[in-house]
C-alpha cells in the first residue's frame, strides 16, 4: 500500500510555502497551520522524516513581524523539494491473525478509584480498586482534580498482567 499526501493538499501546501519563500514572510497563524499539516505528514506518511524541518516553522509562530529568517527559509525550501518530488512511503498491509483486544478504563479523583474492563476473544475481565499510596504520590497535583493516566497504566500492569497481550492489536 502506498501512503502519500493527497494531490490537492500538495498543491495547497506547495503554494503556501512558495509564497512564503517569495515574500520572505510567514505570519504566526499561517506558520501554525502549516506546521500542523506538515507534522501530520511527518507522523503518518514519511516514517517521521522531516520533523526537524518543521521546528523552524513552529518557531515562526512566536514572531511578531512574520519576517522569515534563514532557518525558516531553509526548512521551507526543503519541504518544497519534498512536495515537488512526491516523496511517499510504501508499507505492506498486514492483517493480524487474531481478533483485537479491547480495554476500557476510567478513574475518579475523590475518593481515588480506578476501574478497567478487558475484552479478549469473548472473555471479559474486570478490575477496580483504590490505587496504592505509592502510586498516588507520583501523580502531579492538578486543579481539576483529575487522576493522571498513570492510574490507568497501573490498572493493567498490576492487575491484568496475567492476560497475554503479546502480538495483539
Amino acid at each position: 500500500m502506498l501512503f502519500t499526501v493527497a494531490p490537492e493538499k500538495v498543491v495547497k501546501w506547495r503554494d503556501q510555502i512558495a509564497a512564503a519563500i517569495e515574500s520572505q514572510h510567514l505570519d504566526a497563524g499561517g506558520a501554525q497551520k502549516l506546521a500542523g499539516r506538515l507534522m501530520w505528514a511527518c507522523q503518518h506518511l514519511f516514517y517521521r522524516v522531516g520533523r526537524a524541518m518543521v521546528k523552524p516553522i513552529y518557531a515562526q509562530v512566536g514572531t511578531l513581524t512574520g519576517k522569515a529568517g534563514p532557518r525558516l527559509l531553509q526548512a521551507l525550501r526543503w519541504w518544497l523539494h519534498v512536495l515537488d518530488h512526491d516523496v511517499s512511503e510504501r508499507r505492506d498491509w498486514v492483517l493480524a491473525d487474531e481478533a483485537p483486544c479491547y480495554m476500557f478504563v476510567d478513574a475518579a479523583s475523590s475518593p481515588a478509584r480506578y476501574a478497567a474492563v478487558f475484552v479478549r476473544d469473548g472473555v471479559i475481565e474486570y478490575t477496580d480498586g483504590e490505587p496504592p499510596v505509592s502510586l498516588m504520590c507520583q501523580l502531579k497535583a492538578r486543579r481539576d482534580k483529575q487522576i493522571m493516566s498513570l492510574v490507568r497504566r497501573f490498572t493493567f500492569v498490576e492487575n491484568l498482567e496475567r492476560t497475554p497481550l503479546c502480538g495483539r492489536r
